[in-house]
């Protein structure tokens, strides 16, 4: 298939771990998602708004005005819990070079049709975390039987990076067979809740978690209704679902793609929500014009997260990965990664 998205009005959940949804709307279907979502109200708590408004000042003299800059006109997308946790992390922020703190919302993209509120590091500490131990300390992908010949061929690819990424032994486990009953011919995907729900009894003891691979389209039910979707998580079952129906027959574009929806899914099942303070790989995404842009590197917050709960040392972890993104022709990207190799302590 081609890169492009071709299923229009797709509306996205936010349950389940928010997951990644599918396809750009028509104009007139984007509107119709966003009266359906809570705008956030115009009131901010003043405590919040100034707290924001100063670390934004410290930021321009930090890292510049256009990383610094807030939306000016219309009251914040982002609801006022989000505002209140992006204050907290800015105000305490410290090693910001090299990273771009998101903006506003714009028109129809994921957080404007979903004002989630966040994960701190502190929230993310205080959960019930799914650390490494010398008894859980694998995760696994789970591919399925109907993936094409070039998804085939990056599995491999995909369970190096995901090594690299988390700092653990990734093991890819035999094809399973699509269960039929499990695809709705009319639309031709698969309803990705109940496939996610039978990836769950598959995590094994010694599991960090499993994330299902296949290359069929898949699709989530939200009451009455059902949407298009890149991937599906349960964080407490450590189980996910990626699908990569959509990420083109163009074998670069595949494969970054690919990373890309993969890495993240797998970050759920570590406990990571989805970033709304910097540009992230965790950032949520309903289309692939978010997908493509998207970074295929962690920010501060979410790096710290992933750290607390692999334990592993952050130089060693960039070095890998520039190594594995140099043998793959991924020059951006490894570029970045012996960057922060070389700040890292």
């Amino acid at each position: 298939m081609s890169g492009a998205d071709p299923l229009p009005d797709l509306r996205p959940r936010r349950r389940l771990l928010w997951p990644l949804v599918a396809g750009a709307g028509a104009l007139a279907g984007a509107a119709l998602l966003a009266q359906c979502q809570p705008e956030a109200s115009p009131r901010v708590a003043p405590a919040a708004s100034q707290t924001e408004a100063a670390s934004d000042q410290q930021a321009r003299a930090r890292i510049g005005p256009r990383q610094g800059r807030r939306a000016a006109g219309p009251p914040s997308r982002f609801s006022p819990e989000a505002r209140r946790r992006r204050g907290q992390v800015f105000a305490a922020a410290q090693q910001e070079r090299g990273f771009t703190r998101l903006g506003e919302p714009t028109f129809a993209e994921w957080l404007w049709l979903v004002p989630e509120p966040g994960q701190t590091l502190d929230e993310y500490l205080a959960g019930a975390i799914n650390r490494k131990t010398p008894a859980r300390h694998r995760l696994y992908l789970q591919p399925f039987a109907d993936l094409t010949r070039l998804q085939r061929e990056l599995l491999p690819v995909l369970r190096d990076h995901l090594a690299a990424f988390f700092g653990t032994e990734t093991v890819v486990l035999p094809e399973r067979a699509l269960p039929r009953i499990l695809v709705d011919q009319a639309r031709r995907q698969v309803d990705a809740g109940l496939l996610v729900r039978g990836l769950t009894g598959e995590v094994s003891a010694d599991g960090l978690g499993v994330t299902g691979i296949l290359g069929t389209d898949v699709y989530e039910r939200e009451g009455t209704r059902t949407a298009s979707t890149f991937g599906l998580s349960l964080i407490r079952e450590r189980a996910a679902l990626t699908s990569l129906y959509r990420t083109g027959t163009d074998r670069e574009k595949a494969l970054r793609r690919a990373l890309k929806l993969v890495t993240h899914e797998t970050g759920h099942v570590l406990g990571l929500e989805h970033c709304i303070f910097y540009r992230c790989l965790m950032n949520g995404v309903r289309s692939l014009a978010e997908v493509d842009p998207q970074p295929l590197h962690l920010c501060p917050v979410c790096l710290a997260k992933i750290q607390a709960a692999l334990g592993f040392a952050p130089r060693a972890r960039y070095e890998r990965l520039a190594a594995f993104y140099r043998r793959h022709g991924l020059a951006g990207e490894a570029a970045f990664a012996l960057q922060r190799a070389a700040e890292a302590r």
